[in-house]
């Protein structure tokens, strides 16, 4: 269950920061300063010349369209805390006068995959919350100063003021037996297509699903009798997103190190982490030749604007450096054996373009749909054959 693709060096893996993150406007200025500073000024002047010029990908109707999407997006993020949903909708067992579901986690798994894909999710991992994951895999802060998570022998997961001052809240995970939960929905093919542009964010389509199946998997395994703990989002659910997806069966390890790779969609997958009481069977990582391709690939950094994504084919375990500062633990979690980002300069390139590139994305060979038997052949080629590796990366 601790041995995906990616080597990892678990000890030297510890709970990760999420305050030092690249996504945090001080860790941005630390490593960029008055350039950072300079290309956030400019951004939204940026975003306005290009819907003025109204070139590809930010047309009158493509901006509508973007603008009316965002409004989507929004509605059930309005229920969610860490406690769960705001507003359950279904009983509990006791509330029906019936014994609380009682399970194998193999019969468990099954049903909340069949439950989660009828709600909206494509892909669905679990975990056992156990010491390792505790220890080294659970985030200890959010960004920003909205909570760190913390651990205590109660029943059920809450959040409370911070008692400390440190953060607004702490949020408490259960000592018990608890299993994570990871949902994912693909984004648009041809939306990623057109990067840069504002119908190209890579959390955009496949977030509505994710949150729709949320709120599917919360009502579901509340009537079950168990509890649903976490907030969805980037910032604060309680497992990094790459990480959880590796480790849970759902993706490899890519270059770019943002994204990771799935079998059916590429790096086109938004996907969150929750956790519960229901004991769920661990989905084990998987193994598709991908990471192996994506090492000797390279295409994402060709076509990086700024050069922020690494052309060397020599992993390490140690993160290169950023404008000549250490990224250790700061905008890199240390721990896999990989190919490093430049975090902070690949969020000034977003403002630099006025809030959006997904370059990478859109040149990515596994960001392609399963319509041409091409792409079969050769996902089924990569996956035990390394060899024709650089010869697939290089016929698109």
């Amino acid at each position: 269950l601790f041995n995906p693709t990616v080597e990892i060096d678990w000890d030297i893996v510890s709970r990760f920061d999420r305050r030092n993150q690249a996504q945090n406007s001080n860790i941005e200025d630390y490593y960029y300063g008055e350039q950072m500073q300079a290309a956030r000024a400019g951004q939204g002047a940026e975003k306005a010349r290009r819907i003025e010029e109204a070139g590809p990908g930010y047309s009158y109707k493509t901006r509508a369209f973007a603008d009316a999407f965002g409004e989507v997006r929004g509605i059930a993020h309005f229920e969610m805390t860490f406690d769960g949903l705001t507003d359950i909708g279904t009983k509990t067992p006791e509330e029906l006068g019936v014994p609380r579901w009682q399970g194998t986690p193999e019969e468990n798994a099954k049903l909340l995959n069949t439950a989660a894909r009828i709600f909206g999710a494509s892909y669905m991992g679990y975990a056992e919350l156990d010491s390792r994951y505790r220890n080294k895999l659970v985030c200890s802060h959010t960004t920003g100063k909205t909570a760190r998570f913390v651990y205590g022998d109660v029943e059920k997961g809450y959040a409370a003021t911070d008692p400390t001052g440190e953060m607004k809240q702490k949020w408490v995970i259960p000592n018990h037996d608890m299993y994570s939960i990871l949902i994912g929905a693909p984004e648009s093919l041809m939306g990623m297509k057109t990067a840069p542009s504002l119908i190209s964010k890579a959390n955009m389509y496949g977030t509505i699903n994710v949150d729709r199946a949320y709120v599917g998997i919360a009502n579901f395994i509340h009537t079950l009798g168990y509890q649903l703990t976490g907030q969805l989002g980037h910032q604060t659910m309680p497992l990094n997103a790459g990480a959880a997806a590796v480790l849970m069966g759902v993706a490899e390890q890519s270059r770019q190190n943002l994204y990771v790779l799935t079998p059916d969609s590429g790096p086109r997958i938004n996907h969150e982490n929750v956790l519960t009481d229901l004991p769920l069977a661990p989905t084990p990582p998987i193994d598709a030749g991908m990471w192996k391709f994506c090492r000797t690939c390279g295409i994402c950094a060709d076509n990086c604007p700024g050069g922020w994504i690494s052309k060397s084919r020599e992993l390490s375990y140690e993160p290169d450096d950023a404008n000549g500062k250490s990224t250790a633990n700061m905008t890199h979690a240390l721990g896999p054996k990989a190919l490093w980002l430049d975090a902070a300069g690949c969020r000034m390139q977003f403002k630099l373009w006025g809030g959006t590139c997904h370059t990478c994305y859109a040149f990515c060979p596994f960001n392609e749909g399963r319509d041409a038997m091409i792409h079969n052949t050769v996902k089924m080629t990569i996956a035990n054959i390394g060899l024709f590796n650089g010869f697939f990366a290089h016929q698109g």
